[in-house]
């Protein structure tokens, strides 16, 4: 299966498509109970008002948000020459472990704001050696904000821009303020649109007041959890240790930024701190850096120990979609 992604052929996202069909295929028929979600910005607010996140709508929007992220991760990977070889294979393990759980599969906050974290990215690698970057700086900031007006926690990556800024060009002051400035604009046109419907105090108490708590968790520990936050950290640790293949026969360029999508993965982490009711799909957070940093890892693999080890990853990840009918 993994060999059909082994390649740079536009027509073969057409087979992204039936990949995440496939693996997202227990959320259509598993009756799971209906997922909590907790805090979340306007913006999802709005959204929740027109579909329901657990409807089959919701998560048919899912899916097709997946498919979207996959070929933005895939463009992205191909236009910066990150990976060794061109091919599609970021992103089948972006949609792979953005499957990997339940509570991945619904159209959730953290699944949207993904769309515009990766544009956000996109915008942050564009800036490299260029002396006309401004505009590309203020989107990344731009970005950034709509991404948290749909999950706060988002907000976290704007320490990854700096950070991004610093390692892909010359520190300077004035390009962080950029940054802010562009983080500025979204929430400036939000606050006028609450404004002029009396409504200001309550964007602010429910947009920033009430999504500041400390390690505040709104999903319970129990060992089904721990198991699947166990398997999750496997991958991630996979990827922490991997850290100086994805330097190796590498431009500078691509380089610096793996550099960045790897320190994305500790930026998330600081997002657990100031969180209000960190719900368990809050991991969709680290799904972008680690699931296409990991295919970075099959790419050097061998043919048939990567089709093993995917083989095993797919096997496992539908095993437990299906896991109300063996584990009641």
């Amino acid at each position: 299966m993994l060999q059909l992604f082994r390649t740079n052929q536009i027509a073969f996202n057409l087979l992204l498509i039936v990949y995440i069909l496939a693996i997202r295929v227990g959320a259509f028929f598993v009756d799971y109970p209906e997922m909590k979600v907790g805090e979340y910005g306007v913006l999802s607010d709005w959204v929740y008002q027109w579909v329901d996140y657990n409807s089959l709508w919701g998560i048919g929007i899912a899916a097709f948000l997946v498919f979207v992220q996959a070929l933005i991760i895939n463009i992205i990977v191909a236009k910066f020459r990150m990976a060794n070889s061109v091919s599609l294979l970021p992103g089948v393990f972006y949609a792979l472990l953005a499957s990997m759980f339940p509570e991945f599969l619904m159209l959730t906050p953290v699944l949207i704001a993904n769309t515009f974290f990766l544009l956000a990215i996109w915008e942050l690698f564009e800036t490299y050696r260029r002396n006309d970057a401004a505009g590309s700086i203020v989107n990344v900031g731009f970005w950034l904000s709509i991404a948290s007006l749909f999950y706060f926690s988002e907000i976290s990556f704007v320490l990854l821009a700096m950070f991004g800024l610093s390692v892909l060009r010359v520190f300077r002051l004035s390009e962080m303020l950029m940054v802010l400035i562009g983080f500025a604009i979204p929430y400036f046109i939000a606050s006028v649109y609450f404004f002029w419907n009396d409504q200001l105090g309550e964007f602010w108490q429910s947009q920033v007041l009430d999504g500041f708590s400390f390690f505040d968790f709104g999903f319970t520990w129990d060992m089904i959890n721990i198991l699947k936050l166990a398997a999750l950290g496997v991958l991630v640790l996979i990827v922490l240790l991997s850290i100086g293949s994805y330097a190796s026969k590498r431009s500078i360029q691509a380089q610096k930024n793996n550099t960045v999508l790897y320190w994305s993965i500790f930026i998330a982490a600081i997002s657990f701190v100031f969180q209000t009711d960190i719900p368990f799909y809050h991991l969709l957070l680290f799904i972008v850096p680690v699931g296409t940093l990991l295919s970075f890892n099959f790419l050097q693999l061998s043919s048939r120990i990567a089709e093993s080890l995917h083989l095993l990853l797919f096997v496992g990840v539908l095993i437990w979609q299906f896991h109300p009918f063996w584990l009641a």
